[in-house]
C-alpha cells in the first residue's frame, strides 16, 4: 500500500535534436503520492539548466484532488538560434524579420507551478524571478513578473528593462538600429 523510494538518474548515451545531452538528477524521493527532486542538471548543446522540486500526485487516492507540481529552474547560456531552432521544428517556420543567426543567450531563473486532474483545467504559473537577453550586438534586455496560464486565458505582469538595446541584429534589420535604455 505504501510507496517510498530513493535514487538518482544519471543520462548515458542521449541527445537532444542531433545534439549531446549530459547530466541526471542528484536524488529522487518517493514517498506515496510524494515525489521530490533535488540537484537535476542537464547540459546540452543550447545551453544548461539546474532544477528542483516536488510533484504531488493527489487524484491517485482521491479522484477529485488536483495533482500539483512546483519546480526552480535555473537556465545558463541558452543559445538563441537553437531555441528558434527547435521552436520552428515543433511549429513551422517564424515570420521574416527575426533574426536566427543572433549570437545571444538568455540565462534566467524561474519558479513554474502546474495543477492538472481529470476534472479540472490544468493551470500553470511562471514566475520570471530574473531573465536576460544579451550579446549578439543586442544589449541587454531583462525582464521580470509572474504569468498565470489556463486553457482560457494568460495573465501576466511582466517588468522590463534595456541596457543599450539595439534592436537591429534581433529583428535583423539596420532600421531598428537603436540605444535604448529603460529600467
Amino acid at each position: 500500500k505504501d510507496l517510498h523510494a530513493a535514487g538518482k538518474i544519471k543520462l548515458t548515451d542521449s541527445s537532444l535534436m542531433e545534439g549531446r545531452l549530459s547530466g541526471g538528477i542528484e536524488s529522487v524521493l518517493v514517498e506515496n503520492k510524494h515525489i521530490t527532486i533535488k540537484k537535476g542538471n542537464l547540459g546540452a548543446d543550447l545551453g544548461d539548466v539546474s532544477f528542483e522540486g516536488a510533484i504531488d500526485l493527489l487524484e491517485i487516492h482521491d479522484r477529485g484532488k488536483n495533482n500539483t507540481a512546483d519546480f526552480d529552474l535555473d537556465l545558463r547560456s541558452l543559445k538563441v538560434p537553437r531555441i528558434i531552432e527547435m521552436l520552428e521544428k515543433k511549429n513551422g517556420p517564424f515570420e521574416a524579420g527575426i533574426n536566427r543567426n543572433i549570437d545571444a543567450v538568455i540565462n534566467s531563473k524561474l519558479k513554474v507551478t502546474a495543477g492538472w486532474s481529470r476534472s479540472r483545467e490544468t493551470t500553470a504559473g511562471l514566475d520570471i524571478k530574473e531573465m536576460s537577453l544579451s550579446g549578439g550586438g543586442a544589449g541587454e534586455i531583462k525582464l521580470k513578473g509572474p504569468l498565470a496560464i489556463s486553457g482560457s486565458k494568460i495573465d501576466y505582469d511582466l517588468d522590463a528593462g534595456f541596457l543599450k538595446a539595439n534592436f537591429a541584429p534581433i529583428l535583423n534589420d539596420q532600421r531598428y538600429a537603436s540605444d535604448f535604455n529603460s529600467s
